[in-house]
């Protein structure tokens, strides 16, 4: 299971680069918020991505 300190981390930058928590994220991704966690500390470059695609939809919903 991830650290606490990564958890922290990854629910940080959710809110800093799509203004959402990181059960939102995990539940628009579609990918399980643990899963999330463990991505984080062993593939942070998927996750970037997942999330750079949240925020460029959202912004072409505004």
């Amino acid at each position: 299971m991830a650290e606490s300190a990564d958890k922290e981390a990854f629910s940080a930058y959710c809110r800093a680069q799509v203004g959402l928590d990181a059960k939102e994220v995990a539940d628009l991704a579609k990918v399980p918020r643990r899963t999330f966690y463990d991505w984080w500390a062993t593939r942070r470059t998927a996750v970037e991505l997942i999330i750079d695609g949240i925020k460029h939809r959202n912004s072409k919903n505004e």
